[in-house]
């Protein structure tokens, strides 16, 4: 909404009786993408470490995917295929 009303050129007032909302509502907005704006350039950059497997793991180990509350156990010769349908039909799903 607040980008809208940036394109609309109008006041957070016309705005509002625009959309039908109160003036204060379309402040708030406004100043909650403010802020919102203001945190994502403090955030600090995600830096991940190399990983490098050094020995081929013991038979039977699994690999435990996380997925929201959802861990999905993964053993060797897996069918890649299926693993990725259900760890996208996961991503959707609020747990």
């Amino acid at each position: 909404m607040v980008e809208a009303l940036r394109a609309s050129g109008e006041t957070a007032a016309e705005f509002a009786t625009r959309h039908g909302v109160q003036e204060k509502r379309v402040r708030m907005w406004i100043k909650r993408a403010e802020n919102g704006r203001a945190q994502a350039t403090k955030a600090t950059p995600v830096v991940f470490a190399p990983v490098r497997l050094v020995a081929p793991p013991p038979a039977g180990t699994t690999l435990d995917i996380c997925v929201g509350n959802v861990v999905i156990k993964v053993q060797r010769g897996f069918d890649e295929k299926l693993l990725f349908q259900v760890v996208s039909a996961l991503r959707g799903v609020a747990c």
